[in-house]
């Protein structure tokens, strides 16, 4: 017999998805929440309860609650802080520091600074790799490569040399799903460069470039120049480059190519309109989310069968992104830091000054991780033991009654 919450569940995923159909395509309009944060980047925690914003003029980091849609904590991090990177297990927060060349260490549990790690030259972006090795890339030039840090020991290791790069300074970092590949983009040069590297042990390996014949077999080509942001799926089978005026694939002007990891062939291209500016990808890989000027983000669907794969209430083209009202700080315009939950159902962006937090329409369903299945089998077993236990005091109660009603 099926439960009776299961067949609500179909119920209501049923009930949603119809509607998705009928409505068709919309355009977002109303966020959920907005908070006065005029936040850099962003990084979610491994709970997936929380997403740090970090403010560089401020010198603060804020901590949004998914779940109340409120800011609960603000803290100093460090001066000029920018890009952020979590420990495997959430319990520290990672924050690289432009104006000081340290490494912020934070403590997730109770906000507090509880270190700095010296660096050479004062860090833009920074990616949390496997074995507790943190990479950075340099704010300014007064370094040629990526920074790498030994959390174990708080001490900067070396500087790893990005061959055939223009410049790593201000270069931005994705790490891939596993830890095991980082990915390096770069923004200063007038020619798009992307290099791969694997970071599995110790001692980092570059294994590809856009530049260079990296691996042996494979050859250059042009992803079109300034870099301007750099996106890896949730399932680490996709990478989107963004760059000013477009990747150029088969001539297409201001487009964005969807890359394959594996070996970077183009997977699919898309014309978005001028100037691409920032993209990300849904957990599952089936949306890109791209902002283009200051035109609002568009939601691509790369991947139809996964699409249709999650309960849908709405199916957004666009998600509308209108001029804030009453700031009276100097801000960017138009969006400029995008961010999914791991449910796929909160887009948070960086815009003029403010946070906002939109529904996407969808919700991708996370995979149970190895401890929760460990807790449903005990779970699952203690519930069978106590079956037994409860059917066998059934089975002597019947047979105590019977015997006192002389059967």
């Amino acid at each position: 017999m099926t439960p009776r919450w299961v067949n609500r569940a179909r119920f209501v995923v049923t009930i949603l998805s119809t509607c998705a159909a009928c409505c068709g395509p919309a355009t977002a309009q109303i966020p959920l929440a907005v908070f006065k944060i005029d936040a850099d980047q962003f990084a979610g925690h491994p709970n997936g309860d929380y997403v740090y914003a970090s403010e560089d003029w401020s010198d603060k980091v804020y901590r949004v609650n998914l779940n109340t849609l409120q800011v609960d904590a603000s803290f100093y991090a460090g001066d000029g802080p920018y890009g952020m990177a979590l420990s495997e297990d959430g319990s520290r927060l990672y924050v690289a520091n432009k104006r000081t060349p340290t490494i912020s260490v934070i403590d997730t549990a109770t906000n507090q600074l509880v270190d700095q790690i010296d660096l050479p030259v004062g860090a833009y972006d920074v990616e949390m790799a496997s074995g507790g090795y943190l990479y950075a890339t340099p704010w300014r030039n007064d370094l040629s490569g990526l920074m790498q840090i030994d959390t174990a020991t708080a001490q900067f290791v070396d500087s790893v040399r990005v061959l055939s790069s223009g410049s790593p300074t201000e270069a931005l970092l994705q790490i891939s799903p596993d830890r095991q590949t980082l990915y390096v983009a770069e923004t200063k040069h007038s020619g798009g460069g992307l290099f791969a590297f694997d970071v599995s042990e110790p001692i980092p390996r570059q294994w590809w470039s856009n530049r260079s014949s990296f691996p042996l077999g494979t050859s250059a080509f042009d992803l079109g120049g300034p870099g301007r942001d750099l996106a890896v799926s949730g399932d680490g089978n996709s990478i989107a480059y963004l760059t000013g005026a477009g990747n150029g694939i088969n001539g297409a002007r201001y487009d964005i190519a969807i890359l394959d990891s594996r070996d970077f062939s183009v997977i699919a291209d898309y014309e978005v309109g001028r100037f691409p500016t920032e993209a990300a990808f849904s957990p599952d890989g089936a949306v890109l989310y791209a902002v283009h000027e200051v035109q609002g983000i568009d939601v691509i669907v790369v991947d139809r069968e996964k699409y249709e794969a999650a309960p849908t209430w709405m199916r957004y083209s666009l998600i509308s992104t209108p001029r804030a009202i009453g700031n009276t700080e100097p801000v960017r315009k138009g969006v400029h830091e995008l961010f999914i939950d791991r449910t796929g159902s909160r887009l948070i962006a960086s815009i003029e000054g403010e946070v906002r937090i939109f529904d996407t329409g969808r919700r991708v369903i996370p995979e149970p991780s190895s401890w929760c299945l460990l807790g449903l089998g005990a779970f699952a077993m203690q519930s069978g033991f106590l079956g037994i236990r409860v059917s066998r005091r059934r089975r002597a109660r019947s047979r105590a009654h019977l015997r006192h009603n002389g059967c």
